[in-house]
């Protein structure tokens, strides 16, 4: 009786994998620096009469490390722009900041809206002005709940829409 063909297959596999392994040499071992001992005297100094060197005093000393890099100094703080008071008026002109986040829902009947804010949620009770088209519209006041990146504000004064930013 023969065995089935995938034992001869499975045979013979094992076999050629065990062989491919015998059949590349061996990595040889790399060699040891070579010792200082065995290689020749170091030449003499022209002095006959001078004491041998210990064994430690026959490696020369290590270089000296090398001095670190110099820290270059700190640049210095940009100048705040002074700014003008602000304007109280729904007629406000957009100052030149970019947008700070967007209406995304607003609820004239309940007089609240939900803004979103890409970057950072300013705190709680901080009053915003609305623009729209850079002119001021109204005015919000930041309040609970806040669901990060969006934030609920009570609509203090204005005619809001959904769209308009605030600043």
């Amino acid at each position: 009786m023969t065995p089935p063909r995938n034992v001869w297959f499975c045979s013979l596999l094992l076999l050629s994998l065990s062989l491919s392994g015998c059949s590349t040499p061996p990595e040889e071992p790399e060699s040891p620096p070579p010792n200082r001992e065995e290689s020749a005297p170091p030449p003499s100094t022209g002095s006959s009469d001078a004491a041998p060197l210990s064994e430690a005093s026959e490696l020369p000393p290590p270089p000296p490390a090398p001095p670190p890099p110099p820290v270059p100094p700190p640049l210095p703080a940009p100048a705040a722009p002074a700014e003008a008071p602000k304007k109280e008026t729904d007629a406000e002109e957009a100052p030149a900041h970019p947008m700070l986040g967007k209406l995304v829902a607003v609820n004239l009947k309940e007089k609240f809206v939900v803004i979103h804010f890409p970057q950072s949620i300013p705190p709680l009770q901080t009053e915003l002005t609305v623009f729209r088209d850079r002119e001021a519209v109204g005015t919000v006041r930041i309040t609970k709940p806040i669901n990060p990146p969006n934030a609920t504000a009570d609509i203090v004064s204005g005619s809001l829409r959904r769209g308009d930013y605030v600043r």
